[in-house]
Formats: C-alpha cells, sequence, structure tokens
C-alpha cells in the first residue's frame, strides 16, 4: 500500500541518456497520466547537444520541473535537519546518481 501511495502522489525524477528519446517519451507520458515530473537535467545526455536541448525545452514546455542532481539530493533529504544536509551524500540512490553522471560524460563529453 506504501508502494502504491508513493507511485501515485510522489514526484518522478528522471535521468538517462538520449534525452530525444527514452527519457522524454517517459517524461510525457507520465505528464499525461498527471503525474509530476522532475528532469535531472546533468544527469540527461544525447549523442547530439542539440537534441539534449530541445528535449530539455520540450518537457520543460509540456511541464516538466528541471533541476539538477545536487538539488534534487537535497530536495529529497527535505530539511536541514537531515543527517547529510552538510556533509557527502551516501545514500544509495544520491551514488545511482553520481553514477550515471559520470557514465553520460565518459559516453558523450557532456
Amino acid at each position: 500500500m506504501l508502494f502504491l501511495y508513493y507511485f501515485l502522489f510522489f514526484p518522478f525524477k528522471i535521468f538517462g541518456i538520449e534525452a530525444h528519446v527514452c527519457v522524454q517519451q517517459t517524461c510525457l507520458d507520465l505528464l499525461e497520466d498527471g503525474k509530476e515530473v522532475h528532469i535531472i537535467a546533468d544527469s540527461v545526455s544525447s549523442q547530439q547537444p542539440y537534441d539534449r536541448e530541445l528535449a530539455l525545452n520540450r518537457m520543460s514546455q509540456a511541464g516538466a520541473f528541471l533541476t539538477t542532481s545536487q538539488s534534487a539530493a537535497f530536495m529529497l533529504m527535505q530539511s536541514a535537519e537531515h543527517a547529510n544536509f552538510r556533509g557527502k551524500i551516501y545514500n544509495e540512490d544520491f551514488i545511482v546518481l553520481e553514477k550515471v553522471q559520470c557514465l553520460c560524460r565518459q559516453l558523450f563529453s557532456c
């Protein structure tokens, strides 16, 4: 039940490779279903820089929120009272974001 609640009411955070294909289609489908979508812009890439730029613009115009991995991490912590607010974030979710950023940079020099 908790998973269903989370799935129905919490915003989706999306990141990945090929912003203009997989990421964009997922985003647009979720927006069409009435979901709140946050695109982690520094963890999204495409082979061509203009494909990434156009996809980010389209998703933003469609209603998605563009944010950064650091901003998303602090948003997930919800408060300055969180144990990792002032230090390095060690949670697995944030480590995944960091690895995706590195992979994007290696593959597409973004």
